[in-house]
């Protein structure tokens, strides 16, 4: 990989039309992501996380520090993927922003919920 990234940057790739996937970058081409693939929240190479795609810098204000948010990924190194609620976005935001938030999650609800109306709507 041929970009240069910096360390503490938040680094995003695009899973799908509406699903992007999120991590922190630790420097030597590493970064730490929640990875439902893992399981868990853990290292992965920047080759690896990209998968083929183009990586985005997410430019954010933090009340930490760089070096801080890359000391709280690597804290919760370990932690379970949960896709509703501890999914690669939850796992970002709350290093960043001490939010655990998800919109994806958010809109992926919403979604299931207006298919599963519409299903229900038609049958009846």
């Amino acid at each position: 990989m041929s970009r240069k990234f910096k360390f503490g940057d938040l680094l995003t790739v695009s899973k799908s039309l509406i699903v992007t996937h999120s991590g922190i970058y630790v420097g030597n081409g590493r970064l730490i992501d929640n990875s439902g693939k893992r399981g868990s929240v853990g290292y992965r190479s920047i080759d690896d996380f990209a998968d083929g795609k183009e990586i985005s810098v997410i430019q954010y204000e933090s009340k930490y520090s760089r070096s801080q948010v890359v000391a709280r990924a690597e804290t919760r190194i370990g932690k379970p993927y949960k896709l509703w609620s501890q999914n690669c976005e939850h796992f970002t935001n709350e290093v960043l922003f001490d939010s655990i938030t998800s919109k994806q999650a958010v809109i992926g609800g919403i979604l299931l919920l207006v298919a599963a109306a519409y299903l229900l709507n038609k049958k009846g």
